[in-house]
């Protein structure tokens, strides 16, 4: 049986989304592991967070300033990777 497909709007990501969870969820944390972009030019990319010392958008901000996919013009979220740790308290 084929899971019939959902239009999802990844437009929202382009600002620094904030996960809100609740104790009751059982979670450590939520953060945005990495983007996929497509240009109007039939460019790909992926960005992938590394490191612990910046978010996915610090580092596009630090590396691209303006000229970020998150910004320029001609740049669209393909895909989105999500990254959910449980609580180590349960």
């Amino acid at each position: 049986m084929e899971t019939p497909r959902r239009e999802v709007l990844l437009d929202g990501l382009t600002a620094q989304p904030r996960f809100a969870t609740e104790p009751a969820d059982g979670l450590g944390r939520v953060e945005l592991a990495s983007l996929d972009f497509f240009s109007t030019g039939d460019g790909f990319c992926r960005f992938e967070r590394r490191g612990d010392d910046e978010t996915l958008h610090q580092f596009l901000d630090r590396r691209f300033g303006g000229v970020s996919p998150l910004n320029a013009s001609g740049w669209i979220i393909t895909g989105a990777t999500l990254l959910i740790r449980r609580s180590t308290d349960r």
